[in-house]
């Protein structure tokens, strides 16, 4: 898709989407200023990226820095709904304004238009580099893939064995209910697991379809594929594993086929947000325009709720005058990422910084009757708000990227060819996840760092099974 294109299309159907909402609702005048104002940043960002990829055919499956302002972008412009719905409806003690929601907004695009303004720095491959990779080392993505399901299946079986799952013990399939403690890492291994057996078979799948085999072999990976995300979708209930999956899907294609991927990326950006404001458009159209108008408010603010990165990061700084609450919850963050097996003890050292943090400006972590986490928009913007202000707002995401940036240069390379995905990867998962408070984002770095040595470890007995040089040197 042409940048221009895009960007021109997206401005002309959200005008007439916001003014439909702005007459519908009956909204203020600067509702509807703030949101179209929000929804042209986020075009313009979108078209600086999107000119970026195609002007240099970036495989943007390579590279976590591409991969992470895709997945912020695709909040981003989503969340130019806010400005439509009461933003106190599930927070009412942030007290923000529209004026604030749009100054946390404009700090945000800030962020990531730095960020954009210094992509050439950033580790990436070209589509044909990756196209080279797939020629030569094809043959070991099989393998990977069955041994990624064989862990899976063996996790699964021992959790539903724990109770997980089960239908005879009514059991929900969450990490909120564990049985023990040491079922923990069960939860975890099947969470992180599942993610790498989506990648790796629609990988396959796409492999096997540019290839001459039977049409049983290209379309068992894709109906594994759609398994794995089904399972996951019915017991973990996760609207972010939709937008993990659209996304691999999306970004797998465009490795292959750079111009259909780019196309299909476009019409995700478009169609998202007004995919919110279709029904009750639909309706008018129909002439029941009052059919879902009740429920299609609740629909944005749930919508602005789930996909803004940026209302809660906000709030925190005007609680605690732009400084922060708890500086202790980066150490005590990086304290909580170390595994048991070699901090068997850190349980008696690692203290809840959230929750300390958040008890300075009155607010409760956790929920008075359950005892559990109330979902806040946890996001590296509010991380970097409740450490260190201001100053953490503007550079937590920046550094954040820069270490991942930083382990794709070590391991991307570790090839003959100067590429090797299979190390990229863990990297991709992990750049993926927007929503992460502190002790998530250092977890999240280990996780990846973990996957990282299993495949190094994976790839060299197969080296020496098979004797031949596949992949890594």
């Amino acid at each position: 898709m042409n940048p221009l294109r895009l960007f021109i299309i997206s401005n002309l159907l959200y005008v007439i989407l916001a003014c439909y909402l702005f007459f519908q609702l009956d909204l203020k005048v600067d509702s509807l200023i703030y949101a179209l104002t929000h929804f042209f940043l986020a075009t313009i960002a979108n078209t600086i990226l999107f000119k970026k990829i195609i002007k240099n055919n970036i495989c943007l499956i390579s590279s976590p820095v591409y991969c992470f302002l895709i997945t912020s972008q695709v909040y981003f412009t989503s969340s130019s709904l806010k400005y439509f719905a009461d933003n106190s409806f599930f927070f009412p003690m942030f007290e923000l304004s529209k004026s604030d929601q749009f100054l946390g907004s404009l700090f945000g695009f800030s962020v990531i238009f730095l960020i954009l303004s210094r992509l050439d720095r950033s580790y990436f491959v070209t589509a044909s580099k990756f196209k080279e990779w797939t020629e030569n080392y094809s043959k070991i993505i099989l393998p990977i893939s069955i041994f990624l399901l064989c862990v899976s299946l063996i996790v699964k079986v021992f959790l539903v064995t724990k109770g997980y799952g089960s239908t005879y013990s009514n059991s929900i399939f969450t990490k909120l209910e564990l049985r023990q403690r040491s079922d923990a890492i069960f939860l975890n291994i099947n969470e992180i697991v599942d993610q790498f057996v989506i990648i790796y078979f629609f990988l396959l799948y796409q492999i096997n379809k540019f290839n001459s085999v039977t049409r049983l072999s290209r379309y068992i990976p894709l109906l594994i594929t759609i398994s794995f995300f089904s399972y996951n979708l019915i017991f973990f209930k996760s609207r972010l594993l939709i937008l993990f999956f659209l996304l691999v899907i999306i970004l797998m294609i465009q490795a292959f086929q750079p111009r259909k991927g780019i196309l299909y990326l476009g019409l995700l950006l478009i169609l998202l947000p007004l995919s919110i404001g279709m029904l009750p458009l639909l309706n008018w159209i129909l002439g029941r325009e009052n059919l879902m108008l009740d429920s299609f408010e609740l629909l944005i603010q749930i919508t602005s709720y789930r996909a803004d990165l940026t209302d809660f990061a906000y709030a925190i700084l005007k609680k605690s005058n732009f400084i922060g609450l708890n500086p202790d919850i980066f150490l005590q963050g990086i304290l909580n990422s170390v595994p048991n097996i070699i901090f068997p003890g850190k349980d008696l050292f690692v203290k809840d910084a959230y929750t300390v943090g958040l008890d300075k400006i009155g607010w409760q972590a956790k929920t008075d009757t359950s005892y559990e986490i109330i979902d806040y928009q946890d996001s590296l913007f509010s991380a970097g708000s409740m450490a260190f202000g201001i100053v953490g707002f503007l550079l937590v995401p920046i550094f954040y990227l820069k270490i991942l940036n930083y382990l794709a240069k070590i391991f991307g390379k570790k090839s003959k060819i100067g590429f090797n995905p299979i190390l990229i990867f863990p990297l991709i998962t992990s750049a993926f996840r927007m929503e992460l408070e502190f002790s998530n984002i250092f977890i999240n770095l280990r996780n990846s760092i973990q996957m990282i040595l299993i495949s190094l470890i994976f790839l060299f007995f197969l080296r020496l099974v098979t004797k031949k040089r596949i992949g890594v040197d």
